[in-house]
């Protein structure tokens, strides 16, 4: 399917309440402490049969309220299922964490379609946000290291975006922890 939905499936998790909820790292944003990853486990294949409306809809209402996915999760097709989703039914984005990634070209042969310069995250950005149809990400996530572009350059873009009200947390995916690392000296 090429999203991650995270929760724990089952009627006795139905009962849990807000209050068993974690930070997100170092954030103040509250998660479910136990994420499981849906695509891996063998109830998906069932779950998958009775439509992934219905999924998203069990899932909000059992209390799960982080869902993750990328730009190029099945060519961006994942984000648009989501915008839809929550575009039928309203209030519901407000009450979830929404995460995707970004990084990846999606445009074959366009040297400035993917990656971790200023002009491309904010394309990709915009890109995201429309699939989505929402104004702003929770968490948006850089998915690999750039080679090509400082890490200085990325991290000035995202928190740009960040005071533009765009996104609201962001985070580093798949990278070496020297990147990390020399993120955090920015």
């Amino acid at each position: 399917m090429g999203m991650h939905i995270y929760t724990r499936i089952g009627a006795h998790h139905a009962t849990r309440s807000v209050r068993h909820t974690r930070p997100l790292r170092a954030t103040g944003q509250p998660v479910r402490p136990r994420c499981d990853d849906l695509r891996r486990r063998r109830r998906w294949r069932r779950l998958q049969r009775r439509g992934i409306r219905e999924i998203l809809a069990t899932y909000l209402d059992l209390g799960g309220n982080f869902i993750d996915t990328a730009n190029f999760y099945t060519n961006g097709h994942s984000e648009k299922i989501l915008g839809d989703f929550f575009a039928g039914h309203r209030g519901r984005r407000e009450r979830v964490v929404l995460a995707s990634k970004f990084f990846a070209n999606l445009f074959p042969g366009d040297p400035n379609g993917g990656g971790a310069g200023r002009a491309s995250i904010i394309a990709q950005l915009d890109e995201t946000l429309r699939r989505l149809r929402t104004d702003y990400l929770d968490l948006y996530w850089l998915h690999n290291s750039d080679r090509n572009t400082p890490i200085e350059e990325t991290l000035r873009t995202l928190d740009d975006l960040g005071c533009a009200g765009k996104i609201r947390y962001i985070g580093i995916s798949n990278n070496p922890a020297w990147v990390t690392a020399q993120a955090s000296r920015c």
